[in-house]
C-alpha cells in the first residue's frame, strides 16, 4: 500500500511506504467497520406471537360475509388481554363499520398488524409499543356475534396468513 501526500503549498507529491503489518491493521479495521456498517442496516423482520390465547374459529383465506377473510379470527373470552403480536408504533386508533375497535401497528421492514373488534383500546396513535404488551381487550364491537379477535398481517400491502409467521 502506497500513500500520496501533497500539500497545497508544494508542487510535488511525496510517496511513503507503509509496513506490510500496518497495512494488514489497517484492512482488518476497515473490514470491522464495513461489517459492523452492514450489520447496523439490516433489520430482521418481526417473529410475531399470538396476540391472545384461543381458538381460531375463521382461518386466513376463507370466505366470510362473501368476502375473502384477510385474517384470522380468534374467538376468546370477553374482556381478555390482547397483547402486542411485536413490537412496533401504534399508527391508528379507532373504530370502523366492520372491524369495530381497531387498532394498527407498523412494524420494521413495513411489516404491519391489525388488531379489530377489542372491547376496548388502552394505546394512542403514535405510542411505541413493545412486543407481548396489552393493547386492548378482546370485545364484541362490529359486525361479530361473540367475542374474538380479528387479527391480520401484511407485508406492505399483501396480506399474509398470520399462522405462517406465528410462534
Amino acid at each position: 500500500l502506497i500513500l500520496n501526500i501533497s500539500e497545497s503549498n508544494q508542487s510535488s507529491t511525496a510517496s511513503k511506504v507503509i509496513p506490510k503489518d500496518t497495512e494488514n491493521l489497517i484492512r482488518e479495521a476497515e473490514d470491522s467497520l464495513k461489517k459492523s456498517q452492514e450489520e447496523k442496516t439490516q433489520i430482521k423482520d418481526p417473529q410475531f406471537r399470538w396476540p391472545v390465547y384461543g381458538r381460531v374459529v375463521y382461518a386466513f383465506g376463507e370466505e366470510l360475509d362473501d368476502r375473502m377473510n384477510n385474517g384470522i379470527y380468534i374467538s376468546a373470552p370477553s374482556g381478555s388481554d390482547v397483547n402486542a403480536s411485536e413490537s412496533g408504533v401504534v399508527t391508528f386508533v379507532g373504530a370502523r363499520e366492520h372491524f369495530g375497535n381497531l387498532i394498527i401497528v407498523k412494524h420494521p421492514n413495513s411489516w404491519v398488524s391489525t388488531y379489530a373488534h377489542l372491547g376496548s383500546i388502552n394505546v394512542i396513535i403514535g405510542e411505541k409499543i413493545r412486543k407481548g404488551q396489552p393493547i386492548g381487550i378482546v370485545g364484541m364491537t362490529g359486525s361479530i356475534n361473540s367475542p374474538q379477535l380479528y387479527f391480520e398481517i401484511r407485508r406492505g400491502t399483501i396480506v399474509q396468513n398470520p399462522e405462517d409467521f406465528l410462534d
